[in-house]
């Protein structure tokens, strides 16, 4: 079942500790980053998205954008500002969120 609104599913993500996982894979794969950069991934848990079996019959492209639509913007926002946020505090990262290049 569905937590309910974007809205609501947003503020009980922000407003609880969470945890989520980090990788740095330029840190063993050169390749994975231009050169003097770093490639961070972060993955975050999520309220299980609603199935559609129609969105198998889509192109990958679309599908995805399709299931984007369950999470509001205002979520993935507070979301990604929570996680910046508690990593800025580790050394380092202070300044993480003025170093992305794309995401």
């Amino acid at each position: 079942q569905n937590e309910g609104s974007s809205s609501s599913s947003s503020s009980s993500m922000k407003d609880r500790p969470f945890n989520f996982y980090v990788h740095r894979a330029s840190m063993t794969d050169e390749s994975a980053s231009p050169p003097n950069c770093d490639s961070i991934m972060v993955l975050v848990p999520c309220p299980t998205l609603a199935r559609n079996a129609d969105l198998a019959l889509l192109p990958r492209d679309e599908a995805i954008e399709v299931y984007k639509q369950q999470f509001g913007k205002d979520m993935v926002d507070d979301v990604r500002d929570a996680v910046l946020r508690r990593l800025s505090v580790l050394e380092g990262l202070e300044n993480l969120s003025d170093l992305i290049l794309d995401e």
